[in-house]
């Protein structure tokens, strides 16, 4: 059985956006998280670094964006508690990961309350190196794994000015419309013969989205205070954050 899990995280994001038009937009930004995870046998830290290149296309009412990433993962001090505890084993783990998002909306003015039905499209597909454990007890070996899926969503956004600050919330619901991630794989190292073969049904799930914030200028700067949280079938996520904007 799987047990269930908690994790705690920070990180930043920088990035340069540029106009070539009023109609267009596009834009280069890099980020960093740290993520610590823990359960009740198995805990580990994972290193993200990323690289996004998006554009967006906006007419009238009608806007367009789409982004394309890339991300390694390295996923470190990973104990797991063993079942002859206190024995602790040890291993440390990459992963690579690219994806692609698709967005398409529109925005309808209703007096003081700017409202934007949209869709979106995303594809996700990480790699995840095999590793084997460290320890005195029986030590386990993981195969390689590809977890790919594709996601829609659907989003409603509303926007308001109130005095110097502008206040926006967001909810949708994220689901998977495709999945083709390998089985996860587990021996015993260095006995090829008891390798067990498990499949995650649907590991991503339906997901609730919601997020809200205010944001208003401070000198030059351009302040939004948000929160975005995920609540899904199996897992919810909450992240908070500030954001600086500085025109050049």
């Amino acid at each position: 059985s799987v047990t269930s899990s908690s994790s705690d995280g920070w990180g930043g994001r920088i990035a340069l956006e540029a106009g070539p038009s009023a109609n267009w937009r596009f834009g280069l930004a890099g980020t960093a998280r740290k993520t610590d995870v823990e359960s009740q046998a198995l805990n580990f830290n994972v290193e993200s670094f990323g690289l996004d290149v998006y554009g967006g296309w906006r007419s009238g009412d009608v806007f367009v964006n789409a982004a394309v990433g890339v991300a390694r993962d390295n996923i470190d001090d990973i104990e797991r508690t063993t079942s002859l505890a206190p024995i602790v084993h040890t291993a440390e783990t990459r992963a690579l990961s690219t994806g692609a998002r698709l967005q398409g909306g529109m925005w309808f003015d209703m007096g003081g309350i700017a409202l934007s039905p949209r869709a979106a499209l995303a594809y996700v597909s990480s790699d995840v190196d095999g590793y084997y454990e460290q320890g005195v007890a029986a030590q386990y070996q993981y195969g390689d794994r590809t977890v790919k899926a594709l996601t829609g969503e659907v989003a409603l956004r509303a926007e308001a000015e109130m005095g110097r600050f502008g206040v926006f919330a967001e909810g949708g619901y994220r689901d998977a419309l495709d999945d083709s991630s390998d089985p996860v794989r587990v021996g015993i190292y260095n006995n090829p013969a008891q390798v067990l073969s498990r499949e995650i049904d649907d590991p991503f799930g339906g997901q609730f989205l919601a997020s809200a914030g205010v944001q208003g200028s401070v000198g030059p700067v351009k302040v939004t205070v948000a929160y975005r949280g995920r609540f899904g079938d199996h897992a919810d996520s909450h992240l908070g954050g500030i954001q600086l904007t500085l025109p050049l």
